[in-house]
C-alpha cells in the first residue's frame, strides 16, 4: 500500500507541477517520500514491488530537481537529477536525468 501511494503522490506532483503549482508540487513529493518511508525495516516485498518502491524513489528525486531546476536552483536540481538517475540507473528516465545533472552543474561531474 505504502509503495502504491507513494507513487500515487509522485504522479499528482507531477501534474501539480505541470500546472504552475509549485507548492503544492513540492508537497506531494513530500508526501510521497515520507509514505515511502513508512515502510518497516526489511519489509517483505515482492521483487516487483521492491523494483515500483526503488522507481518511485528516483521519481521524488526527479521531480525535486524538476522543481529546483524551475526555480533556477541548478546546483541542487543537479544533485537531484544525480540522486534519481543513481537511484534507478536502468530506468527509461534515467538517461535524461544524467544528462540534467551533467547540463546544470558540469563541474561537479568533471566534463566541460
Amino acid at each position: 500500500v505504502h509503495v502504491n501511494l507513494g507513487y500515487l503522490w509522485v504522479l499528482q506532483g507531477i501534474d501539480a507541477l505541470t500546472a504552475g503549482k509549485l507548492d503544492l508540487s513540492r508537497n506531494l513529493a513530500e508526501r510521497a517520500w515520507w509514505t515511502l518511508e513508512q515502510l518497516p525495516p526489511n519489509p517483505s516485498l515482492t521483487p516487483i514491488q521492491a523494483r515500483a518502491a526503488q522507481e518511485t524513489r528516483a521519481l521524488v528525486w526527479a521531480l525535486r530537481g524538476e522543481l529546483a531546476r524551475v526555480r533556477g536552483r541548478a546546483r541542487e536540481a543537479s544533485e537531484a537529477f544525480r540522486t534519481a538517475w543513481q537511484t534507478a540507473p536502468d530506468m527509461a528516465l534515467a538517461p535524461r536525468w544524467k544528462q540534467l545533472a551533467e547540463t546544470l552543474a558540469p563541474r561537479m561531474f568533471g566534463t566541460r
